[in-house]
């Protein structure tokens, strides 16, 4: 016995690396690997079934829809994934030899004479605990993070997950026991000698190629679909989508893509839709729309123009969506999918300016839960966990100051598209760049903190903090302030959104001691930024008003972006426009719809285009 367990180790010592390196490789690497298996394991097939004519087709028919399920698998559910099945075949076959040299025992069945009940339990003995080793190394492999489901059922984390490795032991033993069956109708000990120790390939692999198939269908078809996260992503080839989708990028197998939307780049949303294997998009710009269904004719990929289209495209909530559309217009597509969605991330600002009071009505009605990103405001969110908002004496926003704020005052009115674009510390669009030079971005977060933890204006204030380090103060009643510190990356708060409450891990630095021993917070010079000065004029409730501000500053900053007006002109015909009488009423009147806000957007365009224009 030890001399044929050394041969197998050693065999195994040489292969398992060679295995391994193709597996993660993946590819074409992992294609002439399979090829290769195939080619031998046919070979022995054909041997061994010489005077079993009727299941030559048969066995090669089997093994090579294992071997193409093989590689689907790999493909769509990662290396990791693949390889913690394989490992539980393995450490099956190996438990069950070595528990069954050692304790001997009564005879399992005639078909294979060596195998016995003590090697039964050895195989699962061992394949659980290896399969939980390997779980505790790499925690983000196969459920941890698609638990939720199986624990809402009921089922409990340590039962489920021995149930898995139990399951696929068992179809590993019942293959070996086939492979065994099939060689004694054959006459035959082994299927081949090409490995020392261990006789022939197919011999060794019995229990993978029937785990493979079972394993595939199980993954696809059954409830393992009901613990990958859904998604939907409205804005996807923004910069927040593009974030997250390079997050989910690294645990694909975790997540399974609903949807994605956008406005009209539709070459990069297509390429998203091949790379995460999205089957619906929309794409809300008309040309584009006609150009996108055009290129995706021969695919399985619809394609919807607008987002009346969700009702067929969600049967039922899915567990996140993120909405980032820049501007106005994401309004619309952030309240009707709320309803299709157990969680929702917010990224645009002025969805939550203008439309607060519509989109926490719908939060209400679907029993969604609501998570801003901005970094501020998922800060502040953070560090109202378990805390209630009764109890805040203060919360401080903090502002980089943007590109310009150590430009002279007296060179504002020279400055160029490319320097206000040019953020310090933040790489975000162009809207929101120039939204942070004039700092109105900074009034806009003042408006949805007041909007989403509903404290009055009166306590929020504004610091200037160069380095970014720090996002969110909150002063409570009891003297204690918690301060929200995270790299200067969007990465952090979109990964959190994303995970909540799941515990994972994000690579990050480490604490930057000198920026702690230089935070350097002064407080907001209104003669640089006289944007500030909005917060003097904004009602104490959520009204229109604020849909005239957001309206004229987006097509001003448009208009600076094509360069048709100087940068210091953007606040000079902001409060110009504000100012009317004709709009200073809608200080008093509120939003009852959707329609209220796009009306009245389009109309201070027209106002400010009309009137305002001709006089520059």
């Amino acid at each position: 016995m030890k001399k044929e367990l050394t041969k197998r180790l050693l065999s195994s010592l040489i292969i398992a690396p060679i295995a391994l390196f193709f597996i993660i490789k993946g590819s074409v690497f992992f294609i002439f690997f399979l090829g290769i298996i195939f080619l031998v394991t046919s070979y022995e097939w054909l041997n061994m079934s010489k005077k079993l004519k009727k299941l030559k087709i048969f066995g090669i028919c089997f093994l090579f829809s294992s071997f193409v399920l093989a590689y689907l698998l790999r493909k769509t559910q990662g290396f990791d994934l693949f390889l913690f099945i394989i490992l539980i075949s393995v450490l099956t076959d190996l438990g069950g030899y070595i528990f069954g040299k050692i304790f001997k025992g009564p005879k399992l069945t005639k078909i294979s004479p060596n195998k016995t009940y003590s090697g039964v339990i050895g195989s699962f003995l061992v394949s659980v605990i290896g399969g939980l080793i390997y779980l505790e190394f790499l925690p983000g492999v196969l459920f941890w993070s698609y638990f939720n489901g199986y624990e809402q059922a009921g089922i409990g984390y340590n039962l489920f997950t021995l149930l898995i490795i139990s399951i696929i032991s068992l179809i590993s033993q019942l293959g070996d026991l086939t492979i065994s069956f099939f060689k004694r109708l054959a006459k035959i000990k082994d299927t081949g000698n090409i490995l020392p120790g261990h006789g022939g390939l197919l011999d060794r692999i019995d229990g993978i190629i029937f785990v493979v198939p079972f394993s595939y269908i199980i993954l696809n078809f059954t409830g393992y679909w009901y613990m990958k996260k859904k998604i939907a992503i409205v804005g996807s080839t923004g910069s927040i989508g593009t974030t997250l989708l390079n997050i989910i990028a690294k645990n694909k197998n975790e997540f399974d893509i609903k949807l994605l939307a956008a406005n009209k780049n539709y070459t990069l949303l297509l390429k998203q839709a091949k790379q995460f294997n999205v089957k619906n998009l929309i794409i809300t710009d008309n040309k584009s729309f006609e150009i996108l269904k055009k290129k995706t004719e021969k695919t399985n990929i619809k394609i919807y123009n607008n987002f009346k289209s969700l009702n067929k495209i969600f049967k039922k909530k899915i567990d996140y969506a993120m909405s980032s559309i820049v501007g106005i217009k994401g309004l619309d597509p952030t309240i009707n999918i709320i309803k299709f969605t157990k969680k929702i991330a917010i990224a645009n600002k002025e969805s939550i300016i203008c439309g607060w009071k519509l989109i926490e009505n719908e939060l209400k009605k679907n029993n969604t839960k609501f998570i801003p990103v901005d970094s501020e405001h998922f800060s502040l969110w953070y560090g109202l966990q378990n805390k209630s908002i009764n109890n805040v004496e203060n919360l401080f926003l903090t502002a980089s100051g943007g590109p310009l704020y150590k430009i002279p005052l007296n060179k504002i009115k020279k400055v160029k598209v490319s320097e206000a674009l040019n953020h310090p510390n933040w790489k975000m669009g162009k809207k929101i760049s120039i939204d942070s030079a004039t700092l109105i971005n900074k009034v806009y977060e003042v408006i949805e903190a007041k909007n989403i933890f509903k404290i009055p204006y009166n306590k929020i204030q504004i610091l200037i903090h160069p380095k970014s380090y720090i996002h969110a103060i909150l002063k409570f009643n009891n003297g204690l302030i918690n301060i929200i510190a995270h790299d200067t990356t969007m990465k952090i708060p979109i990964f959190n959104t994303l995970y909540s409450n799941d515990n994972p891990h994000l690579p990050s630095n480490n604490l930057d001691i000198k920026i702690l021993n230089n935070l350097n917070f002064k407080k907001v010079d209104d003669k640089r930024f006289p944007m500030i000065k909005l917060l003097t004029l904004l009602p104490k409730k959520n009204s229109l008003y604020e849909t005239v501000i957001v309206s004229a500053n987006d097509a001003l900053v448009e208009l600076f972006l094509k360069k048709k007006i100087k940068f210091h002109q953007i606040h000079k015909k902001l409060f110009e426009l504000i100012r009317l009488k004709e709009f200073t009423k809608y200080k008093k009147k509120y939003p009852r719809n959707i329609n209220d806000i796009y009306n009245l957007n389009d109309y201070v365009h027209l106002k400010l285009f009309k009137k305002v224009y001709k006089s520059w």
